[in-house]
């Protein structure tokens, strides 16, 4: 909380300094009073609440008073009075909270008015109730009309999918069609052959040599490995 003391001085303050309690028209006979700084430690005992309210009530005077010399309103401490007001609106309320015997008591002795804001009773109307009964229809209608959207769009991403796949095995079909028409047209400008079966070089000519010696000596080559 900021520190509104240091605005005000309620100790007798003169161009030279502080210096003692005197008052030319009645002696002060009480040494406490002789005190420079009786004013502000009684100041300092006093309660929060009452501290504020007495820190108001000071301030408004004193713009009144201004008021009285100059049109201008000094807006310097109307604004530090606003403040002081909002905090002592946050004490009181807090206390109103935590002991509420001791809030009208207070509010009592220093003469404060506090508005408490009540409540307002709820009256439930047949307008109200219309309203609440149209709120809940249209919930549901919004929920009803989102289920149906949402098994709308898993049936069309099904049926895309579908779709596509279909296509998919089409242009595959067609592109298997064309990759033989190519192999064929190949085939008869010689630019490619087909292969029919599987080539084992060292069988054909194993067999060639057989066959040639027996034409020539009518038998089998010998072998190595005979004896």
């Amino acid at each position: 909380m900021i520190n509104l003391r240091r605005f005000v001085h309620t100790s007798c303050q003169l161009e030279r300094g502080r210096t003692a309690f005197y008052n030319i028209h009645q002696k002060v006979t009480d040494p406490a009073k002789q005190d420079p700084d009786y004013f502000e430690k009684k100041a300092r005992e006093l309660p929060l609440v009452a501290w504020l309210t007495a820190l108001i009530r000071h301030w408004s005077l004193l713009v009144n008073d201004i008021g009285q010399e100059t049109k201008k309103k000094p807006t310097w401490l109307t604004h530090r009075i606003w403040l002081v007001i909002n905090e002592r609106r946050k004490a009181l309320r807090i206390l109103r909270e935590q002991n509420e015997s001791a809030f009208e008591r207070t509010i009592a002795a220093l003469k404060i008015s506090y508005h408490v804001p009540k409540q307002p009773a709820h009256v439930k109307t047949r307008k109200a109730w219309a309203e609440a009964q149209l709120k809940i229809r249209v919930e549901n209608e919004k929920e009803k009309r989102l289920e149906e959207l949402h098994e709308k769009y898993d049936r069309q991403v099904e049926e895309h999918k579908r779709e596509t796949q279909e296509k998919r095995k089409a242009l595959n079909d067609e592109l298997d069609k064309l990759a033989k028409q190519v192999r064929r047209i190949d085939e008869i400008e010689g630019k490619s052959f087909e292969t029919v079966g599987k080539y084992e070089p060292a069988l054909i000519s194993s067999l060639t040599e057989t066959v040639i010696h027996s034409n020539l000596f009518y038998h089998r080559p010998p072998t190595m490995t005979e004896k």
